[in-house]
């Protein structure tokens, strides 16, 4: 029975560290957006799943994992979303020309779901995978888990954004900030994360020391760094959405403060933090920021607004099956006004591009999946008891998320994908209303 109870132990913690091991290599790795991260995520994915299996087989030793049944709705939609994605990999509607690099039409079935170039549709695939296999591991968490991986992503994401700090505000285009491609995607991901940091360090003041003797209290410079690096990353979106989530926050905390009379330093601890350390590093910086000509300002919006106009187009010419998941780069030069410049690889707003690329039957079976993963899954999850601070925060990033998500892709950065799902197999779990796991 010892040697049963010891592998069971080993399985659940190697799950663990295969979990925390694919969300730190995405964000480390540029957000995990090379060909060769797919495949390692996969492979990892598939093995921390495996280890799960053995480890939830019987009673579980380590406390970090919790068995729980499988909603039928849910699982349906993803065998669904799989094939659907599977069925456009076999069956494309384009084959692309070696020379010129445009699209050829081939024969296919067009009463079947299709892709402009099939692997994309593939690399869509896998990422699918990963992420429902984060979902699946994340939902299965115990407190102590959720604890070890959200603490480990908060201590990643405070280095990489020290890290986008001791680069400078000025970056040459191509420059990876933090270890992400450009600016936006990297105050997405820490936009995504920042709010859990805040719950962190006010869980950790409200604990038995209150603020005094509190080493907790240093989370709050953690968080400071993190609004600081986003602040200071030259993305004007992540800088508006980071500014939104703190208000949020602050507001929170304010009517947590007045309906159970908490100290008023949690509202002024995180406000001088932020507030500090951004007049150190960043007053200049927004000093030339905010004296930019409008026009130039303008122009960008704008320019993203036309591209969001034609993949509307690209839909309304695909409505049903849509253009194939990842297909955007190979179909929107046929789109693109000859006024716009560039070469644009995604739409600057996932919301239309899921639209264009999957079709409202795409579009609708990923929705109703989605929405029973996050709302449908209460009738048969085991409850949580996951701090209601921390669940507070994975909101409010997941949030601010999907509101970067009009003007930009972060859906399309693996590493944010990764995150999100952890953060929504998590809160899918409903609060626990007595001693249970």
């Amino acid at each position: 029975m010892r040697i049963k109870a010891t592998y069971k132990t080993l399985a659940e913690w190697l799950a663990l560290l295969l979990l925390n091991g694919v969300l730190l290599y995405n964000g480390w790795y540029f957000g995990g957006t090379s060909g060769d991260a797919a495949v390692v995520s996969f492979g990892l994915c598939c093995v921390s799943l495996l280890a799960l299996s053995v480890a939830l087989r019987g009673t579980s030793s380590a406390g970090l994992f919790v068995s729980h049944k499988s909603n039928r709705f849910l699982v349906a939609g993803m065998v669904g979303l799989v094939c659907y994605l599977l069925v456009g990999v076999i069956n494309p509607a384009y084959r692309t020309l070696p020379v010129f690099g445009g699209l050829e039409p081939v024969r296919h079935l067009e009463y079947l779901p299709s892709t402009v170039r099939s692997v994309n549709t593939f690399e869509a695939l896998i990422l699918l995978l990963c992420c429902a296999s984060v979902y699946r591991l994340g939902r299965a968490l115990r407190s102590r888990g959720v604890l070890l991986t959200a603490g480990l992503l908060v201590i990643s994401a405070t280095v990489m954004a020290a890290v986008a700090l001791a680069q400078g505000t000025v970056h040459r285009r191509g420059d990876p900030v933090g270890m992400f491609l450009n600016e936006n995607n990297f105050s997405a991901y820490i936009n995504l994360i920042m709010p859990v940091a805040f719950a962190f360090a006010r869980e950790t003041c409200r604990g038995k020391n209150g603020w005094y003797n509190n080493p907790g209290v240093l989370l709050y410079f953690a968080t400071a760094i993190m609004a600081t690096g986003v602040l200071l990353s030259g993305s004007r979106a992540g800088a508006v959405i980071g500014l939104l989530i703190i208000g949020a926050w602050l507001v929170l905390e304010a009517e947590g403060t007045i309906r159970q009379r908490h100290s008023l330093l949690y509202i002024l601890v995180p406000l001088i933090a932020v507030v500090g350390l951004v007049g150190l590093l960043g007053l200049d910086v927004w000093h030339v920021e905010l004296h930019k000509p409008g026009q130039a300002i303008g122009l960008g919006f704008a320019n993203r607004f036309t591209v969001a106009k034609s993949t509307w187009r690209m839909f309304l010419d695909h409505p049903v099956f849509g253009i194939g998941a990842g297909g955007f780069r190979e179909a929107f030069p046929y789109y693109q006004p000859e006024n716009l410049g560039g070469f644009y690889r995604h739409a600057h707003n996932d919301w239309v591009q899921w639209l264009a690329e999957l079709g409202i039957v795409g579009a609708v079976l990923g929705a109703l999946t989605v929405g029973v993963a996050l709302f449908g899954n209460r009738s048969v999850a085991v409850c949580s008891r996951v701090a209601p601070g921390l669940r507070q925060g994975m909101w409010l990033g997941l949030a601010g998320t999907a509101l970067h998500a009009i003007i930009d892709f972060p859906f399309r950065i693996p590493a944010i994908m990764l995150v999100a799902s952890l953060w929504v197999g998590i809160l899918s779990r409903p609060r626990c209303k007595n001693k249970h796991p």
